[in-house]
């Protein structure tokens, strides 16, 4: 069953990017038995995916449906090239123009999709696709484990914490902010490669 996103396209099972038992693992079970847990991971999660603007991973199906006037799209000469709302494109598996199946197109990972030999007529026409988008990156995994950290040490009043490999200290102006939702300057460096980029 897929679940229509906030980014414009539907994704088949919109798994965590960080389990509890992940977490557990990550943090030498610091934190084991904290009702707390699942919902840091929740907010950190959901401010990477924000940030990011597309669900980064786990590696999914998705499917787009939309009225050409919504896409982003540009035409080069006889062909037109769709801006899809992902990156890490690993496969594109259907593209419908209209009622018709179009079998003549071309993706690449940064989300450009090319459909060769077709001019789309109408701004109303609906173009679909189907492709496969997302990856399991480690660095955003510990991104996220480290900002869950934070917002459970941070109801205690903590300043600093290391819980087996992820360690992390809290300057006097984090420690009001908002917790795991809250994405500091250093996390927006790590999610800048998967920061959702147009190509034009």
């Amino acid at each position: 069953m897929s679940e229509i996103t906030s980014w414009g396209y539907s994704v088949d099972e919109l798994k965590p990017l960080v389990t509890t038992s992940e977490f557990d693992s990550m943090t030498f079970g610091r934190f084991a038995g904290d009702v707390r847990v699942q919902s840091a991971l929740d907010a950190a999660t959901a401010a990477v995916r924000n940030y990011c603007g597309w669900h980064v991973g786990p590696s999914a199906k998705c499917s787009l449906s939309a009225r050409a006037h919504e896409l982003r799209m540009i035409y080069s000469g006889p062909d037109t090239i769709i801006q899809l709302p992902a990156m890490f494109v690993s496969a594109v598996t259907k593209v419908k123009v209209g009622d018709y199946e179009i079998t003549d197109y071309s993706f690449e990972p940064n989300g450009l999709l090319r459909i060769y030999d077709t001019m789309i007529g109408s701004r109303k026409t609906v173009i679909s696709v189907e492709y496969t988008a997302g990856l399991d990156a480690e660095d955003v995994k510990s991104l996220i484990a480290n900002r869950a950290v934070h917002g459970l040490a941070q109801s205690y009043g903590v300043q600093s914490e290391t819980a087996g490999g992820v360690s992390v200290s809290y300057a006097a102006s984090w420690l009001n902010s908002a917790g795991a939702s809250a994405l500091p300057d250093d996390n927006r460096s790590v999610l800048a490669p998967y920061r959702l980029q147009g190509v034009f």
